[in-house]
């Protein structure tokens, strides 16, 4: 089969190498990976991205296909299908000679949010010869509470596929991505800019594509790691009770190879066990004229707020730190206080409904002199 046929395919390959582990693969389906409707699914951002459809049958044996589109993805674990409805197939496009597509998948950070696991999708058709668009999808997963797929992205139909078309995909994306402020821990500002850099990857892999006449985006490829480790040789009558020179593993290296390391979330809740969430400085130099947390009180789940007044004895920790910032904020995200809830999401919730009156006062934040 030609390689251009095979793209989403390829696609869907690399993204099994970085997909949860050796044994949810071994027990996962693609029909599950569907009618689970994960917001953060990777499977659905690519197949809604490659233009799938699906064969559905209901209970009086009539079979329709549907396509995976915004319409199938009602939200968070809603589909359009309902409970009488057997999803028979799935059909998957094959990809044409002048049509391109790309996937990526952000890993985590070890903050759990939305946007710290992110994945896309994109598909463009360019007409032979003049690069024009001709068809263009794209879709995103961890954004927000559901899979997003813009819709406005076709305006960029009849376009030429250069650096204006990025800039203004840029403000379709920024029109279409309609965040709530409290879905995720991360600012609305910061996941539209995420969006529109991942486009932008794009746009680079499908024009160096183009340039050198290769027959798929190959910019962004992952080198293996490779590493190694020389020990020396420790002489014949060196006692055995001398780790001098010789090759001793780690004591946690055991439990690590086999999967016995405890780790904080494999640890059960303890019984009243709460969780504590920051609130920290907006301002990068300031004094704080006042601390509200009235609303943040009234919230379901929030049991107190915390600052430097109920800290016991003295707030400092060393000569310089603090454990919260009293009367001024130093730098942006220096800890203010705290909020504690029945759970994390609720906790980080609380801590952003905190209001905090500042007086800003002189700051540097730029090397240069002005």
């Amino acid at each position: 089969m030609p390689e251009y046929k095979t793209r989403v395919f390829t696609t869907i390959l690399k993204m099994f190498e970085s997909f949860a582990g050796h044994q949810v693969r071994n027990v996962a389906s693609i029909g599950g990976n569907i009618m689970a409707a994960s917001s953060i699914s990777d499977m659905n951002t690519i197949l809604t991205a490659a233009g799938a459809t699906v064969k559905v049958a209901s209970t009086d044996m009539q079979v329709r296909s549907v396509p995976l589109d915004k319409t199938f993805f009602l939200g968070c674990r809603k589909t359009m299908l309902g409970p009488s409805d057997l999803l028979l197939s799935v059909h998957i496009p094959f990809t044409r000679q002048n049509e391109f597509f790309w996937g990526h998948k952000q890993d985590k950070t070890s903050d759990d949010r939305w946007s710290s696991n992110v994945k896309a999708a994109m598909r463009v058709v360019l007409e032979e010869g003049s690069n024009l668009v001709m068809e263009m999808a794209v879709s995103f997963a961890g954004l927000g509470p559901d899979v997003f797929i813009p819709l406005k992205i076709k305006q960029a139909v009849g376009r030429k596929w250069d650096e204006c078309l990025v800039k203004d995909v840029n403000q379709l994306l920024q029109d279409d991505l309609d965040l709530n402020p409290d879905a995720s821990a991360t600012s609305v500002e910061y996941r539209r800019t995420l969006a529109y850099s991942l486009f932008f990857k794009f746009y680079l892999a499908v024009s160096t594509a183009l340039q050198l006449k290769q027959p798929a985006p190959t910019l962004f490829t992952k080198v293996p790691v490779l590493g190694t480790q020389v020990y020396e040789e420790v002489p014949p009558g060196q006692s055995s009770d001398d780790a001098v020179g010789r090759a001793l593993p780690h004591k946690s290296a055991p439990q690590h190879a086999t999967g016995e390391a405890v780790y904080c979330d494999d640890m059960p809740l303890l019984e009243g066990e709460k969780y504590l969430a920051l609130v920290t400085s907006s301002r990068t130099h300031a004094r704080i004229i006042s601390i509200d947390p009235s609303e943040a009180l009234k919230m379901a789940g929030v049991r107190d707020f915390i600052c430097h007044t109920d800290v016991p004895g003295c707030n400092n920790v060393g000569e310089e730190e603090r454990v919260f910032a009293e009367e001024e904020v130093l730098y942006k995200g220096d800890v203010v206080g705290a909020v504690i809830a029945d759970n994390k999401l609720r906790a980080q919730r609380a801590a952003k409904a905190i209001k905090i009156d500042y007086q800003d006062l002189p700051a540097v934040i730029t090397i240069k002199v002005v």
